[in-house]
């Protein structure tokens, strides 16, 4: 075990800011294991951190945590493959939104141009 694990595992009973560890039973359809981290549950986390997105990105976004969260105890790195798969797609819909952007202006700036015509 390297040094990052044993401090890990050492702290790995504090809870979460504002939470309480769980002391209800795991099930595998309500509550499973895997997807409990310090006493929060990884739904919980997802809810905060797509709240301010809508659409395909809370989708990716809200995907990629979750495998992220219990890859460790579920599948391992097809988990982590499966988060870089969502995160891969995020990045190509925002470079294509960049880029759509980027020709829409272009297409403005050429419109509006009147001292230098085409």
């Amino acid at each position: 075990m390297n040094e990052w694990d044993k401090e890990y595992d050492k702290h790995r009973s504090i809870t979460a800011i504002g939470t309480k560890p769980t002391t209800e039973a795991y099930d595998n359809v309500h509550k499973p294991k895997h997807y409990i981290r310090c006493g929060v549950e990884c739904k919980d986390m997802i809810k905060a951190a797509v709240d301010n997105l809508s659409g395909f990105e809370a989708y990716a976004i809200g995907n990629a945590i979750k495998y992220l969260w219990r890859w460790k105890d579920k599948n391992g790195t097809e988990d982590l493959k499966k988060a870089r798969e969502y995160i891969d797609m995020l990045i190509e819909e925002e470079d294509v939104i960049a880029w759509q952007s980027e020709g829409d202006r272009q297409k403005t700036n050429t419109k509006q141009n009147i001292w230098f015509p085409k």
